[in-house]
């Protein structure tokens, strides 16, 4: 699975990791989303 973003003309792969169950674990989210802030510069 691979969690991407475009923001403008850039696509931003934030996270990738192989699921092993039908839901994907709160730390892959937590990190997608953490990523996506950086990515955006809502966090340092």
């Amino acid at each position: 699975m691979i969690y991407v973003t475009n923001i403008g003309s850039v696509v931003h792969v934030l996270h990738a990791f192989q699921k092993k169950t039908q839901k994907a674990s709160l730390l892959d989210l937590r990190i997608a989303r953490q990523r996506l802030k950086q990515v955006r510069g809502d966090h340092p």
